[in-house]
């Protein structure tokens, strides 16, 4: 908990927990992907964090969630349109072969690590399962510098 909170950047994605003696309680960035058939129907993104990026496709499934969703107060800053699809777009990473669907925490990963805004990454739960894909998961490992599984951490720098 507390050794999370500790990092200068808390990612958390998509529905995620804090239970501060395991989790830790801050969030800096939330990542969430519009899933399903109406992702604007789904509970409002109501927990505090300073900024919220949401992934998705198409464009306006994508506004009306994020004017359905959003709450007042909840968030410092919000990603526009252009971070709604970091992978595929061109202007952004452009990277192709992806999955259409690749999971948030991925995406997330993605573009912090394109950024390369920070010397040290580290990703704490990623090796649960079910939280990345498997080619996801093997792009994450041909990058690992140390991994720890004791305390369920992988840093990529």
């Amino acid at each position: 908990g507390p050794e999370i909170d500790r990092y200068d950047l808390v990612v958390r994605c998509d529905g995620h927990r804090v239970r501060a003696e395991g989790t830790g309680e801050r969030t800096g960035l939330h990542a969430v992907t519009l899933r399903g058939g109406a992702p604007w129907e789904e509970p409002a993104w109501t927990r505090p964090a300073g900024i919220r990026l949401v992934f998705g496709d198409p464009a306006a499934d994508w506004r009306r969630a994020v004017r359905t969703r959003l709450a007042p107060g909840a968030q410092e800053h919000v990603g526009d349109a252009s971070l709604r699809r970091p992978l595929a777009d061109p202007a952004l990473l452009g990277e192709g072969g992806w999955e259409p669907a690749t999971t948030t925490a991925f995406t997330v990963l993605r573009l912090l690590d394109f950024l390369d805004a920070s010397p040290r990454l580290d990703l704490i739960g990623f090796t649960l399962p079910g939280r990345l894909r498997p080619r996801e998961a093997e792009w994450v490992m041909d990058r690992a510098t140390h991994v720890d599984d004791s305390k369920m951490r992988i840093a990529l720098r």
